[in-house]
């Protein structure tokens, strides 16, 4: 475990220019896993999205270390006010294994269970094993899943998350 050299708060107005200045922080293949396509740099769709967006859409929590974020959890809800959100976390390559996504990942389900949301979803690629385990940790084993193959679908009902975390 890192320690007291990261830490962890709530997103806020300008963390998407944290993430826009990460530059080489994240490898294409940091990136497509979280995004799912190739792509060399967060998208800009996205970032405008995450500046833009209520909080009671979609929100994250980062991890810090000094200035720099060295990874995000969020979560998106699927309709407006709807009680499905889905998940996502991301790592930068320098700071994976380390546990950080454990905890931005622990950290935004209790957010979104104070938010409102019931249950969580998250798109995991198949062949990402780390992942895979994380969202199997979260769950507590309670959870649903679907598979196309390289891609592999979780349900997280969080009433029964929160009991397992």
């Amino acid at each position: 475990m890192i320690g007291a050299t990261v830490r962890y708060r709530p997103w806020q107005p300008g963390d998407d220019a944290l993430l826009a200045a990460l530059g080489p922080a994240l490898s294409e293949k940091s990136l497509y896993t979280r995004f799912l396509i190739g792509t060399p740099t967060i998208p800009g769709y996205y970032l405008h999205y995450v500046r833009n967006a209520p909080r009671s859409r979609w929100d994250a929590v980062v991890a810090l270390h000094g200035d720099d974020v060295v990874g995000w959890a969020e979560f998106g809800r699927m309709e407006y006010y709807g009680a499905e959100a889905e998940l996502a976390v991301v790592v930068v390559d320098a700071w994976q294994r380390r546990g950080i996504g454990t905890a931005v990942a622990r950290r935004a389900v209790e957010r979104a269970i104070l938010s409102g949301v019931t249950t969580l979803s998250a798109e995991v690629l198949a062949s990402n094993i780390a992942s895979a385990r994380l969202i199997e940790s979260l769950s507590g084993g309670v959870h649903s899943l679907r598979s196309d193959g390289q891609v592999l679908h979780y349900r997280l009902p969080l009433r029964e998350v929160a009991v397992a975390a």
